[in-house]
């Protein structure tokens, strides 16, 4: 009798942990030379955010932050947006349409992030500025569902 239950506790806890938000120390000087190696036109003194997505990961976080640069990246030259470890151009331009074209839109075929972001490599990570140096760093996850919408907070 107990043991339907306990599989199907068992299998909830994995579900909901597939796409937890880990608390990991992100080191922002790694990053901010990353940043300037990947977008090498920014001025980074006038930029107060970056919001680096990457292809593979927790699907729901990198869809949310896919719609929030259409939505949100035109216009916004103190916002830009760095696409990492894409796999496929054509499938990003695709879900993104004109939005892929914008000055703020960067690719980063170098994957400059990928070793940056630790256990939290799956969700998008927003690295907010001052001053033209990385501050600090959130990340847009289950656990962190408001995240995109902080950031707008902030810029506005």
């Amino acid at each position: 009798m107990w043991k339907p239950y306990i599989m199907h506790v068992l299998a909830l806890i994995m579900l909901c942990s597939a796409c937890s938000h880990a608390g990991e120390e992100v080191d922002l000087r790694a990053v901010y030379e990353a940043l300037q190696g990947a977008d090498k036109e920014a001025e980074l003194e006038k930029v107060r955010a970056y919001v680096i997505i990457p292809q593979g990961g927790c699907e729901g976080c990198i869809s949310s932050a896919e719609q929030f640069v259409i939505d949100y990246a035109k216009g916004k030259p103190e916002l830009r947006f760095i696409f990492t470890e894409v796999n496929s151009v054509k499938s990003l331009k695709n879900r993104l349409k004109e939005a892929f074209f914008y000055e703020n839109v960067i690719l980063d075929p170098h994957r400059s992030f990928a070793n940056l972001r630790g256990e939290n490599n799956i969700y998008p990570m927003i690295v907010y500025l001052k001053q033209g140096k990385a501050e600090r760093v959130d990340f847009q996850s289950p656990g962190n569902v408001y995240a995109l919408d902080e950031l707008l907070k902030e810029i506005e």
